[in-house]
């Protein structure tokens, strides 16, 4: 849960608006931004959904918008403790090199996440409050602005005896000095997001208000005014009725000086869309993913323009519960202009009581019908539609609705309901819903929802929902369907609740349930697992798939088993990757297992190979008992890596080449130590003719002291196992400490090591 109180708007803009409102200020602006988005706050913390979205979301409109060119600006994903510390450092050096050119130097961070009453949490590490007021403290910005958008983030103003003040302040010049810090809660109050708006309650007004739907004075710029007014009431109207009720804002602000503070220049944007004055209601815009952009009301005394990115967009337009679309296409540095005239009459979602108000149709009851064919049978002689109990012919038989049982050699055919059994020797259908058990030589259609059981030795086919088993060759649900699916080849366009079970399982939507079969394909998300020799899923998997490949176009949450996983989506998957090769191209919350693991980031990769573009990546030097010289290189994930090394024994009797390689584990300390603890294997190679002699097995134990930021002291002891391969190779021709002999070839022995690691 997390929301921005409206009231933090106010004094955030206090110190965005200078570098944008050019005219009333001479004075040249250069803006700095760190924003980052961690959507996980670690143990028994529920793990939140749109953190990164709305980080996001605010980037890129202070990108487009509000002044922060992309080189002055530090993006950050669901950072660990030492990124988020290394990026504080790297926005800081940017800031100092910035200062002295006489230029007004702006900072303005952004968090969207977890934090408590003491500090940020991220991944369960902590950064203190204060802490982190004391870098920011430090660094040389004329104006530095702090947004903290997580739950009892109050705590962190509290402390300094934050107050609210009067929500506005504006004058004729921009003259502004000292810092603001902003939080979205009080310190006991928990911040909320939605799932509707995919995001928080206050960002997606916030980002909406800041690219023109709060342009009151239609003017092509949003001032502090506006912004405060459009936000405020935003957000209070939407959190107001939540179980968690209205969130208050709470900061610590120390700004002097004055100034007109507009936000965001309408008239910089790349392109824009513009509404008609004689359009009024409540606008919803969505983008071509269909990511709502910008949501507002209008109404017919003035026009509205808001900036957008290039690309294609739809509105819909809701006027007093009369609902209207439209679809348009916005080019760079290209302006669309939207009136009534553009936008469609659409039908809005029902939400009667299914049949309230419906006119019942009457049927005329007829016990029993027989015939060869229609119009050669008893129903025929009726006008009015039928309800027949039985109905029985040779070739084919029709009735409006069936309420009993229906027999034929060829076709049974329900124009309305059927309620009861329906057995044919080819064919059922029923061109309504159907409740109890159809069963047919070759093929069973029901045009509407289906409750019960179809049994077809060929084909299953139901275009709408359907509750109940279908046993055949062939099934197919053309809409959502309920329990399962027994047949060679499986079919669901549309959702799914249940399992599939058959040679191959298709749904072209999500699944919530199992799939078991040869192969698995599900074109949206999969919650529940899928079983079978290949599984492919374009969307995300809360789960698990087990197969011998698994291919998932989205995320996981949960597992993959099987010899090649691969997750391509680029957010943050949570579970495991367990096979041969396991590859995720996006961020892993959890552990890899297999021969070759490759993740842009994994917390724990366990296998010979690891590639972590974004994770652990160390080159390590030492000197060793068993080796003078030695060179490594260290990569994996935060808590675990594989080291491999190459080194030079040139004391012993017999000079060695070595090579080795190990799989360890990381314990981060504070920001000053660690501890790494691994076991390292070593081979042991004549230096004339590169014969094996012996081996080392080696027990680490190494402290680290991070005495630079890229660079670290490392030593510690080691217990040695040697064993030799060659009968003339002596445990001398390793090392000179003493060892202890456990068997012929076998000796025991301490050992040590020290060294560097940049």
């Amino acid at each position: 849960m997390r929301l921005t109180g409206a009231r933090l708007l106010i004094f955030l803009f206090v110190s965005l608006s200078a570098g944008v409102s050019a005219q009333e200020n001479t004075q040249e602006v250069e803006r700095f931004a760190l924003i980052v988005g961690a959507n996980d706050g670690g143990a028994n913390r529920i793990t939140l959904r749109y953190a990164a979205d709305d980080a996001r979301a605010v980037a890129n409109v202070l990108e487009d918008l509000g002044g922060v060119p992309p080189k002055n600006r530090i993006f950050l994903i669901a950072p660990d403790r030492r990124e988020f510390i290394g990026a504080l450092d790297q926005i800081e050096t940017l800031i100092a090199a910035a200062s002295g050119s006489g230029r007004r130097v702006e900072l303005i961070f952004y968090y969207s996440g977890h934090s408590d009453e003491f500090g940020l949490l991220l991944s369960g590490h902590a950064v203190g409050y204060g802490a982190l007021k004391a870098r920011i403290n430090a660094m040389v910005a004329d104006v530095k602005v702090v947004i903290l958008d997580s739950c009892a983030s109050g705590a962190m103003t509290r402390r300094k005896g934050g107050r609210r003040i009067a929500p506005f302040m504006a004058d004729s010049s921009v003259q502004l000095k000292g810092h603001a810090y902003l939080t979205s809660t009080a310190e006991d109050e928990a911040a909320q997001e939605s799932d509707k708006i995919a995001g928080s309650f206050f960002t997606h007004y916030f980002v909406s208000g800041l690219r023109g739907a709060a342009d009151m004075s239609n003017d092509g710029r949003v001032t502090l005014n506006e912004a405060y007014h459009f936000t405020f009431t935003e957000t209070l109207g939407r959190t107001e009725a939540t179980e968690s009720g209205a969130q208050h804002a709470s900061y610590d602000i120390s700004l002097t000086g004055s100034g007109d503070l507009v936000l965001t220049d309408l008239r910089e944007t790349s392109a824009a869309l513009s509404f008609a004055e004689d359009i009024e209601g409540r606008l919803y815009v969505r983008d071509s993913e269909g990511q709502l952009a910008v949501e507002l009301s209008k109404t017919t005394d003035r026009a509205s323009t808001v900036g957008l990115e290039p690309g294609d967009y739809r509105a819909v337009l809701d006027r007093r519960g009369e609902f209207f679309l439209t679809e348009f296409r916005l080019g760079n540095e290209q302006t669309v202009q939207l009136s009534m005239n553009n936008f469609v009459p659409i039908d809005s979602e029902s939400t009667i009581a299914r049949g309230l108000g419906a006119v019942e149709k009457k049927y005329t009851h007829v016990v029993f019908n027989i015939g060869l064919f229609p119009p050669v049978e008893i129903n025929k002689a009726f006008d009015e539609p039928i309800l027949n109990n039985v109905s029985l012919s040779l070739l084919a038989n029709e009735q409006d609705k069936l309420q009993g049982l229906a027999l034929t050699t060829i076709i049974n055919w329900q124009n309305d309901d059927m309620e009861g059994l329906n057995i044919a020797g080819i064919t059922n259908v029923t061109q309504r819903d159907a409740k109890g058990v159809a069963l047919a030589g070759a093929v069973n259609y029901i045009g509407r929802d289906v409750t019960g059981l179809q049994l077809g030795a060929f084909y299953n086919h139901t275009e709408r929902h359907f509750t109940g088993l279908q046993l055949g060759l062939v099934d197919y649900t053309g809409g959502n369907f309920t329990g399962a699916q027994l047949a060679l080849v499986d079919i669901a366009v549309g959702n799914f609740k249940g399992g599939q079970i058959g040679l191959l399982n298709i749904t072209v939507d999500n699944v919530l349930g199992a799939q078991l079969a040869l192969a698995n394909l599900t074109i949206g998300n999969v919650k529940g697992g899928q079983f079978s020799l290949a599984s492919w899923t374009q969307g995300d998997v809360v789960g698990g798939q087990f197969a011998l490949s698994n291919i998932t176009t989205g995320t996981i949450r949960g597992g993959q088993v099987a010899y090649l996983n691969i997750t391509s989506g680029q957010e943050e998957s949570h579970g495991a990757q367990i096979g041969f090769l396991n590859v995720n191209r996006g961020k892993l919350r959890g552990t890899q297992i297999g021969f070759v693991n490759y993740a842009d980031y994994v917390d724990v990769p366990i296998g010979v190979i690891s590639i972590i573009p974004h994770g652990m990546l160390h080159g390590n030097f030492w000197i060793s008992d068993t080796a003078v010289i030695n060179a490594g290189m260290k990569m994996g994930g935060k808590y675990v890596y594989n080291i491999f090394s190459v080194g030079y024994q040139p004391l012993a009797e017999r000079q060695n080449f070595v090579w080795g390689y190990g799989l360890g584990g990381h314990i981060p300390i504070n920001n000053d130590w660690f501890l790494d603890i691994d076991v390292m294997h070593f081979n042991h190679h004549d230096i004339e003719n590169f014969h094996t002699r012996g081996f080392v097995e080696k027990l680490r134990l190494i402290a680290g002291w991070q005495f630079h930021e890229k660079a670290a002291l490392i030593f510690g002891p080691a217990l040695n196992l040697f064993w030799r391969q060659d009968k003339e190779f002596r445990y001398r021709d390793v090392s000179y400490l003493p060892g202890f002999r456990v068997a012929s070839d076998i000796y025991l022995a301490p050992g040590f090591m020290t060294g560097f690691q940049i």
